[in-house]
């Protein structure tokens, strides 16, 4: 079984797997063919086991590639009153951003020296 992740992208909760595509509220500031980290893990399904410990999930890192920015369907809100000729139509089209996950993997300790030239593994 491959690993996947449920991560917070954009205030929603998604379930993520390497290769999948989704929709996802528009990202700021991203154009087509960037590569975004998604940083909020919020629990990793390995199989049968599911992991929620905060430690562990400091470890994972999610690399996604948005492939498309594009507008939604139309949402209309019409407002009326009755018998007082009132008439309110609103209608949007939700901005939307396509990402591609490319990659779920550990994120590597990185060696780091001190001021007294020894090496320590930052975490």
């Amino acid at each position: 079984m491959s690993l996947s992740v449920i991560a917070d992208i954009n205030g929603h909760q998604y379930l993520l797997n390497e290769k999948s595509i989704l929709d996802v509220d528009h990202i700021k500031d991203s154009k087509e063919g960037q590569k975004i980290k998604i940083d909020k893990i919020l629990a990793v399904i390995d199989g049968d086991k599911t992991e929620i410990d905060p430690a562990r999930l400091a470890k994972i890192e999610v690399t996604a590639k948005i492939t498309k920015n594009f507008k939604g369907p139309k949402t209309s809100q019409i407002t009326f009153k009755a018998k007082s000729r009132y008439r309110r139509h609103r209608g949007w089209r939700r901005t939307i951003s396509r990402l591609e996950i490319e990659k779920i993997s550990l994120k590597k300790a990185v060696a780091k020296k001190t001021s007294q030239g020894k090496k320590t593994i930052k975490k």
